[in-house]
């Protein structure tokens, strides 16, 4: 399976987390990172989304709109440090939902133990 996730230099460190999780489950994923614009990277890389152009993007909760284009989902929200990361894709791409819930599932677990017993 090959998918291609949005970047921007300034993101880089957030997509390359995300692709290591995917690629810890899923050692036969092949990922692409497509970059955009610092600058323009939320817009872009929304178009792109509808436009088929890449799978994914990963961007900082905070970098969100608080409406999302028609056929866009917020897939996934994964604890990163101090900040929390969205991952943003297509509604009907069930596939890479289904692979982004999975390691959203397992980065909450891991943050609630580490939580729990090195506080």
């Amino acid at each position: 399976m090959k998918f291609k996730l949005g970047n921007s230099m300034t993101e880089q460190k957030y997509t390359t987390c995300v692709a290591k999780l995917l690629q810890k489950n899923h050692a036969d994923l092949e990922l692409e990172l497509v970059n955009f614009s610092a600058e323009h990277f939320v817009s872009e890389a929304n178009e792109a989304l509808i436009a088929n152009e890449i799978d994914f993007v990963v961007q900082e909760l905070s970098a969100v709109p608080e409406e999302l284009a028609d056929g866009l989902t917020l897939a996934a929200m994964l604890p990163f440090n101090d900040e929390v990361l969205a991952v943003i894709c297509r509604m009907s791409d069930e596939l890479i939902f289904a692979l982004l819930r999975e390691i959203a599932d397992e980065a909450t677990e891991r943050k609630v133990l580490a939580e729990r017993y090195f506080k």
